[in-house]
Order: C-alpha cells, then sequence, then structure tokens
C-alpha cells in the first residue's frame, strides 16, 4: 500500500512517474490498467483533498493511527 499527498489530481499522476511506479508518459495507462487499486500492481491512497480529511478532528487523527 502506498499512501500519497496529492493536493491537486495532477500531483498524482506526477508522482507515480517520480516515484517509478510507471514509466516516464506512462501513468495513463498505469490507470488504465488499474494498477493503482485494489487488483493492480499497487494499492494507493491518496490523502490531502479538503473532502477525504473532513471532518478533520477525526479524519486527520484516523489517517495518523492508521
Amino acid at each position: 500500500m502506498i499512501e500519497l499527498h496529492d493536493c491537486f489530481t495532477p500531483n498524482e499522476v506526477i508522482t507515480y512517474e517520480a516515484l517509478g511506479l510507471c514509466p516516464e508518459g506512462g501513468a495513463a495507462q498505469f490507470i488504465a490498467d488499474g494498477d493503482n487499486t485494489y487488483g493492480g500492481r499497487y494499492v494507493i491512497v491518496a490523502i490531502g483533498r479538503v473532502n477525504v480529511k473532513r471532518p478533520s478532528h477525526w479524519g486527520n487523527g484516523a489517517c495518523t493511527m492508521y
């Protein structure tokens, strides 16, 4: 499992390539093949979007605890 901070969706895609999870320019195919989710090569949890950690009083704690 890989946890990414994705403040913006393009940042998540750029990070896939920067971490070497897929070749440069290969993020679209990586996603299309389902390699970024359950059943794929990696399970990637993207955190950082405001709606993911709301309400923040328990969301941040749950992320820290997990």
